[in-house]
């Protein structure tokens, strides 16, 4: 052959590489090594059975292909070759390399665009839900606002209309009007202060959700690597 062929299965430049029955040709060394893995002969890449043996393809002096292109980040550190697919059991990037080893042995894989995607979805509608979380929050406040300035505005007539009633009243009555007074104060208190303490928990809750908001808004921003790198910790918030 004229042109080089990579492997599908370790990216590397191919040798001896091994025509399958559904159209795949990776080496002979990604796929003795997947089938000793697996004690059965399925594709490494489609996974469907294969009928036949396959016989070595024509030999190609193998040589590192340069991955200098790709950022540091994507590439795996063990085993130095593209994070390319994602663990769907572990939730984590892996290289071919790995997905071969038996630490994923069993496992089912997915492409990192589709593993991206997918979990994208998740926080979306994670997303719509603390939208809606906040919305309510938002009508909560307004509403105890509206009842705060109520049950001030109540206690300012009331406490008038005591005093007009009083003053025509003898003085043996001004003891029981300051009495009164001052219940009615005492009672105006508590309840702002519980309504105090309601909005003050609220703020605090909204401040919480607008802070998560922001997060997985930067996250489903960020390319899929660092999004799925980060997916764990972003869910688990």
């Amino acid at each position: 052959m004229d042109e080089d062929t990579l492997c599908p299965v370790c990216e590397d430049v191919a040798y001896d590489s091994m025509p399958l029955s559904c159209g795949h040709r990776p080496c002979k060394n990604s796929l003795t090594q997947h089938w000793k893995q697996r004690n059965d002969q399925v594709c490494p890449l489609c996974w469907k059975m294969i009928s036949g043996v396959p016989l070595p393809n024509v030999t190609i002096k193998k040589r590192s292909l340069p991955r200098d292109r790709v950022p540091a980040n994507q590439i795996c550190d063990q085993h130095s070759y593209p994070l390319s697919w994602y663990c769907l059991k572990d939730e984590e990037l892996v290289c071919r390399t790995c997905e071969l080893g038996s630490k994923h042995n069993g496992h089912e894989f997915c492409p990192v665009e589709q593993a991206a995607q997918e979990r994208k979805s998740i926080l979306r509608a994670s997303l719509k839900t603390l939208v809606r979380k906040l919305k309510g929050h938002k009508k909560a406040c307004v509403a105890i606002n509206e009842m705060a300035q109520h049950v001030e505005s109540q206690a300012h007539w009331m406490e008038r209309e005591i005093k007009d009633e009083f003053e025509k009243l003898h003085r043996i009555l001004r003891e029981e009007e300051e009495a009164r007074i001052a219940a009615l104060k005492k009672e105006e208190k508590q309840k702002s202060g519980m309504l105090k303490e309601r909005i003050e928990k609220i703020t605090m809750e909204m401040s919480a959700v607008l802070d998560t908001i922001s997060t997985i808004e930067q996250e489903l921003e960020a390319a899929d690597i660092s999004f799925l790198q980060n997916y764990l910790n972003t869910i688990k918030r």
